[in-house]
């Protein structure tokens, strides 16, 4: 490996330079040759001194870095993030760790850091939660020195897998206590806190805390005009659409969800906009126009599947499973709620079993097969409670206590509807 000295004098004789040249005045010829011959280290001083007149930085020379390398391979990590989001993920995860290597060697911390960062995107897009938190609590071991809109994606992306594997509490802690340290700051960096306000809005929408919802898309929608990273924009439009359908309108929504699908095909984010199609379907779903959201859902999930997003295309399979069973698509919604289960349970993700029960249990139902239904939907609000979903655990139970009023069974009904309402006043009070 080419030594600093060796480094010093290929430098300088490409640039045609003597040392007597490139030392004066500020140092002798003897003083550069003892340093081109290895035998002596030169100070900080000296070095930047030999680095500036070379054309060069002292720490790139230092660490035998050529110039512009911290760009370049940021450049490279942007690369493999197009290549992850078109689904090439063998070659995207090659060219993370190839490029973390590099920034090692060139003592790049906030580079190798960014590194890990994707390196940890592999594995949330192939819906590995476990594999995926473990690298992005590897990624922070580097981040003391990032700069604060790096730090704060990863506690959103570690949030995002407790969410799944843990509980809405504890994504939401970590995201509020990230969120504090950002507003903390002076000046506060937009970009940091729109990432992370964008992250709370599904864990208090699954808390049921819907007026602390509601806050933060308002905060949210303050910060945006003055954020930098319009991936980030687009992301907190996307998941702020659905919330606020109702006071907004689907046109001005919709008119978000567009331009997040725009920046997303910019920015060759291809697989983002399949997450566009799942807000959308999920909004058109809840105000009941059903055939146009078992459209987009189903382009959310060929996107999805196209790409490799395991994780993703079991969520919309559990939104589309839910459209076509109340289109009366018996069969098909029972496919997917299936499909969805098995990839659940191989990943233990705790609400979307619960979800998946509760679909399951909802067709049981609707086809006569009461026992069958009341075991599934039990299930189904006992998963999401451990969850701490609080929103879908009282839905769970006014569904369920509606089908058993529909099949005359009143004092059951009763039984559960207030097993809804108990468990929204506790997790209300906690």
């Amino acid at each position: 490996m080419e030594g600093l000295g060796q480094r010093l004098q290929r430098l300088r004789v490409e640039r045609g330079l003597t040392q007597q040249q490139l030392a004066a005045p500020q140092y002798t010829r003897g003083f550069l040759a003892t340093i081109e011959a290895g035998t002596r280290v030169p100070s900080v001083e000296a070095l930047d001194y030999f680095a500036q007149r070379l054309g060069a930085q002292g720490d790139d020379l230092r660490h035998g870095r050529p110039a512009g390398a911290a760009e370049e391979l940021t450049a490279e990590l942007e690369r493999g993030r197009r290549l992850l989001s078109r689904g090439q993920i063998k070659a995207a995860v090659e060219l993370f760790a190839a490029t973390e290597r590099v920034a090692n060697g060139y003592q790049l911390p906030v580079v190798e850091c960014y590194a890990r960062y994707c390196a940890a995107e592999s594995e949330l897009h192939q819906g590995k939660l476990p594999e995926a938190l473990r690298a992005y609590e590897h990624a922070e071991l580097l981040a003391a020195g990032a700069p604060i809109a790096l730090r704060a994606t990863l506690v959103r992306r570690r949030a995002q897998c407790l969410l799944n594997l843990e509980s809405v509490a504890a994504a939401i802690t970590l995201l509020e206590e990230g969120l504090a340290e950002v507003r903390a700051g002076t000046p506060v960096d937009p970009d940091a806190e729109l990432r992370l306000l964008a992250g709370l809005i599904t864990p208090y929408h699954e808390l049921g805390a819907l007026g602390r919802m509601l806050d933060i898309v308002d905060e949210g929608l303050a910060v945006a005009p003055r954020a930098t990273r319009q991936e980030w924009v687009a992301t907190f439009y996307d998941l702020a659409g659905q919330r606020v359908l109702e006071s907004k309108g689907f046109a001005e929504v919709d008119r978000w969800w567009e331009s997040a699908r725009q920046t997303f095909a910019a920015l060759g984010l291809d697989s983002d906009a399949g997450s566009v199609h799942w807000s959308r379907g999920y909004a058109l779903s809840q105000a009941e126009r059903l055939s146009e959201a078992r459209t987009e859902l189903g382009e959310a999930l060929a996107t999805f599947d196209a790409v490799g997003r395991v994780q993703d295309a079991a969520g919309v399979a559990l939104e589309l499973a839910d459209v076509c069973r109340r289109l009366g698509e018996t069969a098909e919604a029972t496919e997917l709620a299936n499909r969805a289960a098995k990839v659940c349970a191989r990943h233990d993700l705790l609400a979307w079993l619960a979800e998946a029960d509760r679909i399951l249990g909802l067709l049981a139902g609707e086809a006569g097969d009461l026992p069958s239904a009341g075991r599934l939907l039990e299930r189904s609000i006992d998963r999401y409670s451990r969850a701490g979903s609080v929103y879908d655990t009282g839905k769970t139970c006014r569904l369920y206590g509606d089908l058993l009023l529909r099949n005359g069974k009143t004092d059951e009904a009763l039984r559960v509807l207030r097993l809804g309402a108990q468990n929204i006043a506790s997790q209300t009070r906690a």
